[in-house]
């Protein structure tokens, strides 16, 4: 009878140690997935009416801790409208170095994006080395 109740106290024991581990390491995710990076640029360029995303990859990316990520990554973008400035993202997301939009002319490119990890989830938090 005691051999069976000390069995079952590590049987127990294990469970529990297992069940924090594992509700910890989901808790406290520290990559974010790809589909941040690629909906949020997907958004910005539906919002300033400047590209379309047509790919997004996800190449490296880097964790600083503290709930910060930076994600390397290389798009894939068609413009939708032509602009003048620093690059087809200078509206939409600022501190990014791209090659001008010219309406109707396919971009690809290679940039990274940081995000931080809130309550809710990842979110944007700038894009571009700076």
């Amino acid at each position: 009878m005691r051999t069976r109740r000390v069995v079952l106290t590590t049987v127990i024991g294990f469970a529990s140690l297992f069940l924090v581990a594992f509700s910890s390491a989901a808790t406290f995710q520290s990559v974010p997935p790809t589909s941040v990076g690629r909906t949020w640029l997907a958004k910005r360029g539906k919002d300033s009416g400047l590209f379309k995303l047509t790919s997004f990859r996800r190449t490296n990316g880097v964790n600083h801790g503290d709930g910060v990520y930076t994600i390397e990554f290389q798009a894939v973008v068609v413009c939708t409208d032509s602009n003048v400035g620093t690059g087809p993202f200078a509206i939409a997301l600022t501190n990014c170095d791209t090659p001008a939009c010219t309406k109707g002319k396919t971009i690809k490119y290679s940039d990274e994006m940081t995000l931080e990890k809130t309550e809710r989830g990842w979110r944007f938090h700038h894009c571009g080395s700076s």
